[in-house]
């Protein structure tokens, strides 16, 4: 085989890749806009993050493995109503989070 074919089959191989890669990115950028759309109104646009509750304690939590403390006084959002219980969220729940300048959470949303 030609050194100038082998590089076309090269070329080509390389343009697929990059093709599907775009596509990756654009499936997971609408896929968070969707997912948005599907929040109550009283949710904020943007969150710090989410996962799920491995513990939850007075003072702190852990999320997906991470250590997180509360702020001095965390808000704690269900789906439905805003500043519930802290005892609405347990172990396994899904959740987003909002962290202020020290990397405490200052709030916790319900996730679906």
């Amino acid at each position: 085989m030609s050194h100038a074919k082998k590089r076309r089959i090269l070329m080509g191989i390389g343009i697929c890749l990059m093709a599907v890669g775009l596509l990756v990115v654009i499936s997971g950028v609408q896929g968070e806009a969707r997912e948005r759309t599907d929040l109550p109104r009283h949710y904020p646009d943007e969150f710090d993050g989410s996962g799920v509750v491995d513990t939850i304690g007075q003072h702190d939590i852990v999320i997906n493995d991470c250590f997180y403390k509360f702020s001095k006084r965390p808000m704690f959002n269900s789906y439905t109503h805003v500043n519930v219980s802290r005892k609405h969220f347990h172990e396994g729940d899904s959740v987003y989070y909002i962290k202020n300048d020290k990397g405490e959470i200052k709030s916790l949303w319900e996730k679906r």
